[in-house]
């Protein structure tokens, strides 16, 4: 499947280190055969119910449980669209990270501002968090001063990335 191309404009001599989204909840992945058969018999057994016209035991039985499965159903494509919709970007220049299905929402830091990666690994499936502490920057919504990469495959790698190109500016100040 081809990378989506990330929402964000880049300078005519900035190049594009890294990009990712964040990877896939595993708990949740495990639940969807699950979850697909359990509202399959439900609408099946709601689907019996209304041909033998018994509206009385579908409406107090069935309809509320296909109700919240739905609901469940909805919010999980929702927050599926999302963490397709969010890019982890490493450029020569800078990082950034592009959120949101309805609304953008651009975290966008040079070099400068970066004071200190921290970096939470997994060992056993090479899979982890970046956190990127800010020197003195605040972004709306985002008290801490941090930008967080959320769980994204081979992260030793991307430290290792950004932690070169935090070495590179620092050798030219």
């Amino acid at each position: 499947m081809a990378e989506k191309k990330p929402p964000v404009g880049f300078l005519s001599d900035e190049h594009i280190l890294w990009q990712s989204n964040p990877l896939p909840n595993q708990s949740l992945k495990n639940m969807e055969k699950p979850f697909l058969i359990f509202i399959g018999a439900m609408g099946v057994i709601s689907l019996i119910l209304l041909l033998v016209k018994e509206i009385k035991l579908f409406l107090t039985g069935c309809l509320p449980i296909l109700v919240i499965c739905l609901v469940v159903a909805g919010v999980y494509f929702f927050f599926e669209i999302k963490r397709q919709q969010t890019f982890f970007i490493v450029t020569d220049r800078r990082i950034i990270r592009s959120e949101g299905v309805f609304s953008k929402k651009l975290y966008d830091v040079k070099y400068r501002q970066v004071k200190d990666v921290i970096l939470k690994y997994n060992s056993r499936s090479r899979e982890g968090e970046i956190i990127i502490k800010l020197d003195g920057v605040n972004f709306s919504g985002n008290k801490s001063g941090e930008i967080h990469f959320g769980i994204i495959e081979n992260v030793v790698t991307v430290y290792n990335l950004i932690q070169k190109q935090l070495a590179e500016y620092r050798g030219k100040v």
